[in-house]
């Protein structure tokens, strides 16, 4: 995961995290190192509240919606994503099962954690 994100903020994407894991949690996952490639970390969002958070996080950071992809491992992820108008895409190594979201139709389904730089484009990092 670590190569991913790093390769992604090397090559200048903005990355955030909208999360209903706490804050706590978050932070113990990816650590400092991590964490501070992170414009914006959002946690404790309730589970029927991200399309409004994640609708308020974009306009805080000034990113149309159809600019911005929203990842997530869940149907209600990808259900938050459409509604704030933010193309989704799932991986399949999560809460929910690939063929599950994959009946969803998100943009990408990733089924390795090095495909997103892949897909994304990212810069091999240092």
């Amino acid at each position: 995961m670590a190569p991913m994100l790093i390769g992604l903020a090397a090559a200048g994407r903005d990355l955030a995290i909208l999360s209903s894991n706490s804050a706590a949690n978050v932070d113990h996952v990816l650590g400092p190192r991590l964490r501070r490639l992170f414009r914006a970390t959002v946690c404790g969002v309730a589970l029927g509240g991200k399309a409004v958070r994640l609708r308020r996080l974009l306009r805080r950071a000034g990113v149309a919606p159809a600019q911005a992809l929203y990842i997530g491992d869940e149907l209600r992820d990808l259900a938050a994503a459409r509604a704030a108008g933010v193309p989704a895409a799932a991986v399949a190594w999560g809460y929910n099962h690939p063929a599950a979201l994959r009946r969803q139709a998100p943009a990408f389904l990733f089924t390795r954690v090095a495909e997103i730089g892949e897909r994304l484009g990212h810069a091999a990092p240092a």
